[in-house]
């Protein structure tokens, strides 16, 4: 059962299909009746094509509207991706023309998580409080960084990003993180947060770091070479 718990496939890059095969016999009921129950509890359930429309929405947005982004990308429309440090300097630059607030939601950020974390199996996990590990991403790609059930994946600015399911494996907050493999790591973006608009923020220590499917769950996780 640990075997087939542990199941994940990467995710191609430009796309997000889960080929068919390479499950045993007897996997398919299992998984089909694991995701059957996450998505019981989670009301959306994930789709790729959405994921990536969502993304596309709030690019085209803070284009737009934040200053920040319409100078960078017009200037260097093949870089995208900025640095925390850079996003810190230039904070004033991520709040839209029509104004907003100068810091992630962090209360918002908890309630997400943790429900977030409840459906994947974790339900002893209370983001900040009682129960739940926090690490950073420094530490996804660390032998020893904790990967117990409920363990929470936090990002200074960036807020709560992902939390460790049941099944072992670091699960994407997705209804509201969206992530994508660059050449230097991971980038994420916040899907809801309109101000201060964060897009494309690399998490520092994620190079070795890709974005996979877990079977059991049907949705995105952060995978390492220890996974």
């Amino acid at each position: 059962m640990e075997v087939i718990q542990r199941r994940c496939v990467d995710l191609p890059v430009g796309g997000f299909r889960l080929e068919r095969g390479g499950l045993q016999r007897g996997e398919v009921g299992v998984f089909a009746d694991a995701a059957a129950a996450f998505r019981a509890r989670v009301p959306i359930r994930y789709s790729a094509a959405r994921w990536d429309r969502a993304y596309r929405r709030i690019t085209r947005d803070s284009f737009r509207t934040v200053p920040f982004y319409r100078e960078r990308w017009a200037l260097t429309p093949g870089s995208r991706v900025i640095t925390v440090d850079e996003a810190h300097r230039r904070g004033p630059d991520l709040i839209p023309l029509g104004g907003g607030a100068e810091e992630t939601d962090e209360r918002h950020s908890h309630r997400s998580i943790t429900r977030f974390a409840v459906a994947l199996g974790a339900a002893h996990c209370r983001a900040g409080g009682n129960g739940g590990q926090v690490t950073t991403a420094d530490h996804l790609a660390d032998p020893d960084s904790p990967s117990l059930p409920g363990t929470l994946l936090r990002d200074p600015m960036l807020g709560y990003l992902g939390v460790v399911g049941d099944c072992g494996f670091w699960h994407l907050l997705w209804p509201e993180v969206y992530a994508r493999r660059t050449e230097l790591g991971i980038a994420v973006t916040l899907l809801q947060q309109q101000s201060p608009r964060l897009v494309d923020v690399l998490l520092s220590g994620s190079a070795a770091v890709t974005i996979s499917l877990c079977l059991r769950h049907g949705c995105p996780v952060l995978t390492t070479p220890r996974c």
